[in-house]
């Protein structure tokens, strides 16, 4: 005797959802996966902003001392510019918290470069000025007066950094990046 192949219609077993359960399913997984690529968005742009901010705060720091390698802070500040441009790349993701503190300190950080790019002008203006005819002593005393900042460059950027501080605090950040050892101040955007 041979098997039979044919199967009565009633012995079938439906394996599929229907239609409609189907369809929901499928928005259920599209809405999870654009919460996903929100979410990494940000913590991506986060963290390019925790990583800008510590380099900001350490440039505004070197900026304010009396013997400031202004080409150095010059570079620095133009990758941290670039730092806050580039966690800014993820604007149309970001939460808006998020969003103002990266704005905030990417002005920030625009307004110390441009104080360093004007007193690297002031220090290469004096510098060509006194190899003239000045005598030597005098070079080293001009040299010393604008190797930094000058007074009113650094009360800008005393005030530059009380303004960062406070635009610290409703920060994204993780952790607080003037002190690395309070866990307290966890603040995070989501």
């Amino acid at each position: 005797m041979s098997r039979s192949t044919v199967t009565s219609p009633n012995a079938r077993k439906q394996a599929k959802a229907p239609l409609a359960l189907r369809i929901v399913l499928m928005v259920v997984a599209a809405v999870v996966l654009a919460v996903g690529i929100v979410s990494a968005g940000n913590i991506m742009a986060v963290n390019a902003y925790n990583q800008a901010t510590q380099s900001l705060e350490s440039n505004i720091k070197a900026a304010g001392k009396d013997a400031a390698d202004l080409d150095m802070l010059k570079t620095s500040q133009q990758q941290n510019d670039n730092q806050f441009a580039d966690a800014l790349a993820f604007n149309a993701l970001l939460l808006p918290s998020a969003k103002a503190s990266i704005e905030s300190n990417a002005a920030t950080s625009r307004k110390l470069t441009s104080l360093i790019e004007k007193a690297l002008k002031q220090q290469e203006s004096s510098q060509q000025g006194s190899s003239g005819s000045q005598a030597e002593s005098d070079k080293k005393s001009n040299s010393s007066e604008t190797s930094g900042l000058s007074n009113e460059e650094r009360e800008k950027v005393q005030e530059l950094l009380k303004q960062n501080q406070q635009t610290q605090s409703p920060s994204p950040s993780a952790s607080s990046s003037s002190s690395n050892t309070s866990t307290s101040e966890n603040v995070k955007p989501w």
